[in-house]
């Protein structure tokens, strides 16, 4: 397989967690690939939405496995590498992550009360 969407019209992946089979086409396909680096990549780490709730939620693998009611014989054993790799990839992502604040007196509206922008001076 390559390492772009290009001749691949679809792609057919299956929750390594609860073993739901999710089809990606398109612009989500591209983003995907993008986001995880290549399409081997999407494939071997791919979690369905409803299992990255319950990850996102502190379950273990177990557990989640367990509230979904799903059969874990027929799905691959999560070794702790694994099970880091796939908890880094859907639940560090947060807003803060994302933005760029140099300090938090930046949020401060101007004309704040100073015992709060002392406060916040003291944080």
């Amino acid at each position: 397989m390559s390492d772009t969407p290009k001749g691949k019209k679809c792609l057919k992946v299956k929750c390594l967690l609860s073993g739901v089979e999710s089809v990606m086409s398109g612009d989500r396909l591209t983003k995907k690939i993008e986001e995880f680096g290549s399409v081997e990549e999407v494939e071997t780490t791919y979690v369905h939405r409803r299992a990255i709730r319950l990850l996102k939620k502190g379950y273990s693998v177990e557990n989640i496995r367990k509230l979904l009611k799903v059969d874990d014989q027929a799905l691959p054993i999560i070794d702790e590498d694994k099970y880091d790799r796939i908890y880094n990839l859907y639940c560090k992502r947060t807003m803060l992550n994302h933005t760029n604040i140099p300090d938090l007196s930046t949020l401060i509206y101007e004309k704040s009360d100073p015992k709060v922008v002392e406060f916040i001076a003291k944080i």
